[in-house]
């Protein structure tokens, strides 16, 4: 699978407790639903996958706010797992363009994804940061891949919001990551 759908229905692992996070998320959505139809009112989801742009936290639990503060600060960046998870990054002000475009034109009890469908590994990321940011840093991969496995995978398929609503993305993930780069080289650290 290259790309998730708003159709795909497998569940996480609920033995795992990261499960927590998407279990959560589809719960919410269910009982936005529920709401709605038993109270009649609309209600749309908008799926949101992974951002980038001003504003994003440097020191969390996202790699991409993580290479740019390394890349900013001149230090090595380390990916703690294997590099091969693949990610996607849609750029905030194509973010709000399509919540807007939900919100307005989604239909009723539909959900709708949202993100880039440019997917890029997290080794991938690490190496575009560090070439867009100008730098000549080292990337230090502490993971081994596991044998048969290729990563995980979080990019999704757009492709019920770009034919129903008629939506596109503008900025590429290369512009995005120089976007909010410049943004922080300009304005420091929020």
């Amino acid at each position: 699978m290259s790309h998730i759908a708003e159709t795909f229905s497998a569940a996480p692992d609920l033995k795992k407790i990261s499960a927590a996070y998407g279990e959560g998320k589809r719960i919410a959505e269910w009982l936005s639903f529920q709401y709605a139809s038993l109270h009649g009112f609309s209600a749309t989801v908008a799926r949101c996958f992974a951002f980038v742009g001003p504003y994003l936290p440097l020191s969390g639990a996202y790699a991409v706010g993580n290479f740019i503060r390394d890349v900013l600060a001149g230090k090595t960046i380390v990916i703690s797992g294997d590099g091969l998870a693949r990610r996607s990054y849609m750029y905030t002000s194509d973010l709000a363009v399509w919540l807007w475009h939900i919100l307005l034109k989604g239909q009723n009890l539909t959900s709708y994804n949202v993100g880039s469908e440019q997917g890029v590994s997290i080794k991938e990321l690490a190496e575009k940061i560090v070439t867009i940011g100008g730098q000549n840093l080292e990337i230090l991969v502490q993971g081994a891949p596991s044998a048969g496995l290729s990563g995980d995978l979080y990019v999704p398929s757009t492709k019920k919001a770009q034919s129903e609503l008629g939506l596109r993305m503008t900025i590429d993930c290369d512009l995005a990551l120089k976007k909010t780069l410049n943004f922080y080289r300009e304005f420091g650290r929020v």
